[in-house]
């Protein structure tokens, strides 16, 4: 028969710090923690082996190697002892997980985020993110194989290929607070040359957003919804703004806001954005009179390319009317939208009455707007135009 071992009597000759959370007498082990110098420790063990006491001690060994010879030695226990707050404190011991994830951290790619923190979920899967610099984020998954022990090498897996605006919405869809998502709004360049490649979306370019040193773009959401990003230069680097969850009235004001020029149409439309005539058909409609032409290249009194919103109205005998309503004013907000008019003009001085116009209006571009109308009056007035810019 074994010998029955005093467990009280062989634990109060471990050195150094006790780990409470134990139980020799069942498991016939029991193991103390020692501080040998700093960001060092030993573990020291006693182990029961058929009645016969054996003590262990290992050399000075980091943290990690720490958790590992714990693991190890209460591998057959079905338990692994933890420490309480007062011992990592008395032994001055990083905590279990913060070691784990430090070293984690170190096998990901990219930037290490951790597992999110979901009030009332738990997480298996660590993640990073790998920021390329031509526009991709490479999102990582890290999970600790099952059955797998503290120091198990972690299976590390590509969970996706996104441009920023996707990247952010899987990270918060996943339930990463937005602290842990700062990093993806800064870039350490001031050349806004690299920002703009590296923007989500379809880039508003206009000279206005160059001056003053703004990149700002318009990205699709979901169904109906869209994002704007805005690039600032910072001291030392770019930093971004992202505004979430616009309807397309919203896009459009906001972008105005910031660049004080309407959304191009093909910008608008690589992100399936309505144009200005849809979103404020209503308000369009009620201002102008006559046939719609729609909109009509124009530029602002400071030279800036501006969009306008014409119709032509049949006067009779006194010829036609022109009114039109200025994307600018459409889009500040104010309470009340002005519809300019212009004429009466005969069809004789059609050419040089809109050539009179200019900057406000393109004639050119007004043409292009008259000759595809189906309305007979509408076309031969474009036909009479035609020919008053040839005779000229």
């Amino acid at each position: 028969m074994a010998k029955k071992i005093n467990w009280a009597g062989v634990i109060a000759k471990l050195p150094g710090v006790y780990v409470e959370d134990q139980d020799p007498e069942g498991c016939g082990v029991a193991v103390s923690l020692e501080a040998s110098a700093p960001g060092r420790w030993v573990v020291h063990a006693v182990r029961d082996e058929n009645g016969h006491i054996r003590f262990l001690s290992t050399s000075p060994c980091g943290a990690y190697a720490v958790f590992q010879h714990l693991e190890k030695l209460f591998a057959e226990a079905g338990y692994i002892p933890e420490l309480s707050e007062v011992e990592y404190d008395m032994l001055e011991l990083p905590p279990k997980d913060r070691v784990f994830h430090q070293t984690l951290a170190g096998k990901m790619p990219g930037v290490y985020l951790g597992m999110p923190e979901e009030e009332g979920l738990e997480w298996a899967a660590h993640y990073s993110v790998e920021v390329k610099g031509d526009g991709r984020y490479v999102l990582y998954s890290g999970v600790i194989p099952e059955g797998g022990v503290f120091g198990s090498e972690p299976e590390i897996d590509p969970s996706g290929v996104y441009d920023l605006s996707q990247v952010l919405d899987e990270l918060r869809l996943l339930g990463f607070a937005p602290t842990c998502l700062d990093f993806l709004y800064r870039f350490d360049t001031l050349d806004l040359s690299v920002v703009e490649r590296n923007l989500p979306g379809s880039v508003i370019s206009c000279p206005s957003a160059a001056e003053q040193g703004l990149v700002v773009s318009v990205c699709w959401e979901s169904e109906d919804r869209w994002k704007v990003f805005t690039a600032e230069r910072a001291e030392r680097e770019t930093r971004i703004h992202e505004q979430r969850d616009l309807d397309a009235r919203q896009v459009h004001h906001r972008v105005y806001e910031l660049v004080a020029q309407p959304i191009p149409a093909a910008a608008g439309e690589r992100v399936g954005l309505p144009p200005l005539e849809k979103v404020f058909s209503e308000s369009i409609s009620k201002k102008l009179k006559g046939f719609f032409l729609g909109q009509v290249q124009g530029r602002d009194e400071g030279g800036h390319v501006q969009t306008r919103f014409v119709s032509l109205q049949h006067e009779g005998k006194d010829g036609w009317s022109l009114y039109y309503v200025k994307s600018e004013e459409l889009l500040a907000g104010g309470r009340k939208l002005l519809a300019h008019h212009a004429g009466p003009f005969g069809e004789e001085r059609i050419y040089p009455f809109l050539e009179s116009l200019d900057p406000l209006l393109d004639p050119l571009d007004l043409h292009a707007r008259l000759s595809g109308q189906k309305n007979p009056d509408l076309f031969a007035l474009a036909k009479r135009f035609e020919e008053q810019m040839e005779a000229n």
